[in-house]
């Protein structure tokens, strides 16, 4: 007797890799489709649904912690110095990833560790649209600079994509996601390791953000849903 299997369990259904697309889809990506338009959106997105590469900033990102580095409650936190993260990275990153995060690696240390801030652990947050869909962040500390409390997203990629309204549209996620309740006074800033210009090197510096810049989040949503449908039709239509 055959086992009855439902279309959505097919690993090749269309409208499934759709969704599995839409959960992995990077906030550094979303950002950038934001903040372009029309075919110029259309565009970013076709280049990315078929466009496979294995470079990834995974580990940069996962080091943050100890980069700035995060105090851990009830232990007593390592201050490593760069030669230590330098081993770590090595150590645990593929080798064809090694080179960009360790590059971006310690740009973001020379960048945030002069600064001497106090960073706190902080449940990941997400940024809801909709009834099903998520933006995942993966912002899961927070910074005390002075008397400021700040959620400073660290932006490890080199390409000179970031201009002033993607970064306006980046920090606007995250203000919409992550500053309520106990953290409503919270600022927000990006730590941003790229290039001002294509062909130049990384220029790291910390980004900010007015209140009165920040982007209405109904209007952050309707941009958002109109990026991942045109994702998932991409997708769906892929062969």
């Amino acid at each position: 007797m055959k086992s009855s299997k439902n279309a959505g369990d097919d690993p090749k259904d269309p409208k499934k890799k759709a969704r599995n697309l839409l959960n992995r889809f990077p906030f550094t990506d979303l950002s950038i489709a934001v903040s372009r338009n029309g075919s110029e959106r259309e565009n970013f997105l076709r280049a990315f649904v078929e466009t496979s590469t294995p470079r990834s900033y995974k580990w940069v990102r996962e080091a943050a912690g100890l980069i700035y580095p995060v105090e851990l409650p009830l232990f007593p936190t390592p201050v490593l110095s760069w030669v230590e993260i330098d081993t770590i990275f090595r150590n645990v990153t593929p080798p064809h990833n090694v080179s960009i995060n360790v590059d971006a690696g310690k740009e973001l240390f020379d960048l945030v560790r002069p600064k001497k801030y106090k960073a706190y652990p902080h449940d990941g947050e997400v940024l809801r649209i909709g009834h099903n869909q998520v933006v995942f962040i993966g912002l899961d500390f927070y910074v005390v600079d002075g008397d400021r409390l700040v959620f400073q997203y660290p932006q490890p990629r080199a390409q000179p994509v970031f201009d002033d309204y993607v970064a306006a549209v980046m920090m606007s996620m995250i203000f919409h996601a992550y500053v309520y309740g106990d953290y409503a006074e919270a600022d927000v800033e990006l730590a941003d390791l790229s290039a001002d210009e294509p062909k130049k090197p990384r220029n790291a510096r910390i980004r900010r953000i007015g209140r009165n810049e920040i982007i209405g989040r109904d209007e952050l949503t309707r941009e958002i849903e109109d990026v991942y449908e045109t994702l998932r039709a991409l997708v769906e239509i892929k062969p």
